[in-house]
């Protein structure tokens, strides 16, 4: 009769200790991943690149780069990789493909993600984005942020990219604009 007693006490502890963890547990898998809470730290045009490893913990630099846009730097996170470019500094003759900004200021910020994350984790309002299906893969997109600056790729319920670049009105500070500005106002000295 005893041990029948205990059973029968068991059950509810074992139940709701049960119940516990997977609520727990649950409330894990809906957290904001850690690498979309350091991007929403990282502003274009305005971080640098110590306030990108202070968002993402000091991330390790896989992949080095210079191009005509600037500096990109590739970083290994723990969802996939980091890719964030820095401007070169000031426009010049020399430098007519990046932006007139201060040396080290994103001018461009992307996440690759290894695995696909539920765009609903991200409460982000696709109806005012342009969706653009690729032609060379079904039921994949990319959305387009009705300013520019923001682009995703992936499905209509899946993540797999996401980008943030220039404004539309923030291209007025690339160097190919600054540049022509100053060759129609000759008052305005050039930069050398």
């Amino acid at each position: 009769m005893q041990t029948f007693l205990f059973r029968k006490r068991a059950f509810p502890s074992r139940f709701f200790t049960l119940l516990l963890v997977l609520i727990l547990s649950g409330s894990a898998f809906a957290q904001t991943p850690e690498w979309y809470v350091g991007l929403s730290k990282i502003k274009v045009f305005e971080s640098t690149l110590s306030d990108v490893e202070r968002a993402f913990s000091s991330p390790k630099v896989v992949e080095e780069r210079t191009g005509g846009a600037g500096l990109t730097f590739d970083y290994a996170i723990k969802d996939g990789r980091l890719s964030v470019t820095y401007s070169l500094g000031e426009c010049t003759e020399k430098n007519t493909l990046d932006y007139n900004l201060t040396k080290g200021t994103v001018t461009e910020i992307e996440v690759y993600l290894k695995k696909p994350a539920k765009l609903s984790r991200f409460g982000l309002d696709l109806t005012r984005f342009e969706m653009v299906e690729l032609s060379d893969v079904v039921g994949l997109f990319d959305y387009f942020s009705e300013d520019g600056s923001i682009e995703i790729s992936g499905s209509r319920t899946k993540l797999h990219r996401i980008r943030y670049r220039p404004s539309d009105e923030q291209e007025a500070l690339s160097c190919k604009n600054f540049l022509e500005t100053l060759h129609e106002s000759p008052e305005i000295p050039l930069l050398n």
